[in-house]
C-alpha cells in the first residue's frame, strides 16, 4: 500500500490533499488489468479515452482516479487532476520503482531506421570493455548479451516482445530489475511513439543518438514536421546528443538539443568520421575510424553502407561512455550480426541465399534492395517478399510497391501482421505502386509465399524477406500466433537437402 502524495508533489496535481493521501494498492491505466484498491490513471488515446470508463473503473474497485480533465461530477471516487496523464503515469511508475534510471548510465537511440542494429553495436563495445549492460528494444531485453525475461513476462505479459520502447508499467520495473542484477549501463531504443506517449519523460539520458529520418508513422504524426518535432523531444532530455549529420534532418534536431552536441559523418568533417570505407560484400565492411585522439582500422561483419553509419554512431557513443579504442575495435569485430537485420539464413550449399531483414519503410526497403543488388553477379536474381502491416501508416504502401518494382527482379506480395485490416485490401494498396504485372506475384499466405520462392529459386538467386525481421509472431485480428520466418526457411532447406540426398541414393 502507498499514497499518491508520496509520489507526486502538491504542485504536480490539483485536488484535495486527503484524496492524494488515499491508500492505494497499485497503479493501473487499463481497465482489463486493474486490481481492487488501485489508483487508475485515465488516458486519452487515438481509439479510446478511458475518461469515459468511470462506471467500469468504479465497479472494479479503484480507490482513486487520476485524470487530465475534470470528471469529478461523473464519479463518487476521489479525483486528482494533472496536466498530462501520460506524463504523470510515467512519473508515477518511475518514482514507485525508486527512479532506477538515475543510478544507471542511460543511452537512447532514435531514428526511423537503424535503431536496433546501433543498440547492439553499442552493447558489443561496452561488453568488450567489461561493462555490465542491459539492452531494451524491438527484439526484447538482454542482460550482458543474454536473453532477459523480467517478472512481467513470467506473469504472462508479452508486450516486451512487441514494443520498441515499453510502456511505463513495464519500463521502470524492468530498469529496477536490471539494476538489481548488477547492470550499470542501459542501451535502449526510443521510438517516436514512446516520445509522443511520454514513456521516457522522467529520464535524463547520458547519451542520445540520432540515426536518420524518413517518412514513417504518418498515421500518428500526420506530417514529417510533427514527426521531426516528436523526435526532437529526446534531445531536450539528454546530457550529450550524438548525430549522424549525413542525414539532412540532423541540423534541425541539433538545434533542439540542450546538451553537448557530437557529430558523426562518413562524408564530411565531424567529431567522429569513417574514412577509406571498403565494402567486403556479404562479409561486411572495413573502414578507418577517426576520433580526436585515435585512428584505427575497423572491421564490421555486417554488410551494407548503412551499417557503417550505424557502426560509426555506436563507436562514438561507446567512446563517449569511456570505452577505449582496443575494446571498441574488439567489440565491433565480435558482432556477427543482429537477428532479423541483414540476416543470412542459408549456407553456401543451397545454391541460393535467403536474407531476412526488418525493413518496413520505403527508405529502408530502398536501402536494403540497393545493398543486396550490389552483391549480385551477372544473371543472379533478387527476389523480394514483402507486405505491409495493418492498422499502420497507409501512405507508404504504394511507395514501397513502386520501390520493389524498380529494384527487385521479381516481387512476391504477401501478408504481414494484418491486424484488423483485410490482407487483400492492404495488398491492393501496395499494388498501386506497380505498373508491370510480370514483375510481381500475389500470394497472401506468407508461409506459402516463402516456400514458393524457395522451391522456384534459380542458382544464385537471393531471396529477400523483409518486414518481419526478428519477429516470431503474426498478428491477425486481435490474435497473436507463432510465426518464424527463419524456422520456415531452415525447415525447407532441410527438406530440399533430404530430398536431394534420397534422390541421389535412389
Amino acid at each position: 500500500m502507498f499514497r499518491i502524495s508520496d509520489l507526486l508533489l502538491e504542485t504536480e496535481y490539483e485536488g484535495s490533499i486527503a484524496a492524494a493521501r488515499t491508500e492505494v494498492t497499485g497503479l493501473a491505466s487499463d481497465t482489463r488489468k486493474m486490481k481492487e484498491g488501485c489508483a487508475f490513471v485515465c488516458l486519452s488515446g487515438t481509439r479510446h479515452d478511458t475518461h469515459a470508463d468511470l462506471e467500469t473503473i468504479e465497479k472494479k474497485g479503484a480507490a482513486l482516479v487520476i485524470a487530465q480533465r475534470d470528471i469529478r461530477g461523473g464519479t463518487s471516487l476521489p479525483v486528482l487532476l494533472v496536466k498530462d496523464t501520460r506524463q504523470a503515469l510515467s512519473l508515477l511508475w518511475s518514482r514507485a520503482c525508486g527512479e532506477p534510471q538515475t543510478r544507471l548510465h542511460m543511452t537512447a537511440v532514435t531514428g526511423t531506421n537503424g535503431k536496433t542494429s546501433t543498440t547492439f553495436m553499442i552493447q558489443a563495445a561496452m561488453l568488450a570493455a567489461g561493462f555490465r549492460v542491459g539492452l531494451i528494444g524491438t527484439t526484447g531485453c538482454l542482460l550482458d548479451g543474454l536473453p532477459f525475461h523480467p517478472i512481467c513476462e513470467a506473469e504472462g505479459d508479452t508486450r516486451l516482445m512487441t514494443m520498441t520502447t515499453p510502456d511505463p508499467d513495464l519500463l521502470y520495473p524492468t530498469l529496477r530489475e536490471m539494476e538489481q542484477n548488477g547492470i550499470t549501463h542501459v542501451v535502449m531504443e526510443v521510438s517516436s511513439h514512446a516520445l509522443e506517449m511520454k514513456r521516457v519523460a522522467p529520464i535524463l539520458f547520458d547519451l542520445a543518438l540520432f540515426t536518420n529520418l524518413s517518412s514513417e508513422h504518418m498515421d500518428l504524426h500526420h506530417s514529417m514536421e510533427n514527426y521531426l518535432q516528436t523526435k526532437a523531444r529526446l534531445f531536450r532530455q539528454t546530457k550529450v546528443g550524438i548525430f549522424n549529420i549525413d542525414d539532412s534532418h540532423a541540423a534541425r534536431l541539433m538545434q533542439a538539443c540542450t546538451g553537448r552536441k557530437v557529430t558523426c559523418s562518413c562524408m564530411s568533417d565531424a567529431d567522429y568520421t569513417a574514412s577509406d570505407i571498403r565494402s567486403l560484400g556479404v562479409r561486411g565492411n572495413e573502414y578507418v575510424f577517426n576520433a580526436t585522439e585515435t585512428r584505427c582500422l575497423m572491421h564490421l561483419q555486417i554488410p551494407g553502407r548503412f551499417s557503417v553509419n550505424n557502426s560509426l554512431l555506436a563507436c562514438a557513443a561507446a567512446t563517449e561512455a569511456g570505452v577505449c579504442t582496443k575494446d571498441l575495435r574488439r567489440g565491433m569485430e565480435s558482432l556477427k550480426g543482429v537477428a532479423g537485420r541483414m540476416q543470412r539464413i542459408t549456407d553456401d550449399d543451397c545454391g541460393f541465399s535467403v536474407i531476412i531483414d526488418y525493413a518496413h519503410t520505403e527508405a529502408a526497403l530502398r536501402q536494403i534492395l540497393r545493398t543486396v543488388r550490389s552483391f549480385l553477379k551477372e544473371n543472379e536474381r533478387l527476389v523480394l517478399i514483402f507486405g505491409c502491416g495493418g492498422d499502420r501508416d497507409k501512405t507508404k504502401r504504394a511507395a514501397m510497391g513502386k520501390c520493389a518494382e524498380e529494384l527487385a527482379d521479381h516481387t512476391i506480395i504477401t501478408s504481414d501482421n494484418p491486424r484488423s485490416e483485410d490482407p487483400l485490401l492492404i495488398i491492393k494498396d501496395i499494388l498501386v505502386g506497380f505498373s508491370r504485372k510480370d514483375k510481381r506475384t500475389v500470394i497472401v499466405n506468407r508461409k506459402k509465399a516463402i516456400l514458393h520462392a524457395m522451391r522456384t529459386a534459380r542458382k544464385g538467386d537471393v531471396i529477400l524477406l523483409v518486414g518481419k525481421g526478428h519477429e516470431q509472431y503474426e498478428i491477425i485480428g486481435d490474435t497473436t500466433i507463432p510465426f518464424s520466418e527463419a524456422e520456415i526457411v531452415r525447415d525447407e532447406i532441410m527438406r530440399q537437402k533430404t530430398a536431394h540426398t534420397n534422390g541421389e541414393n535412389a
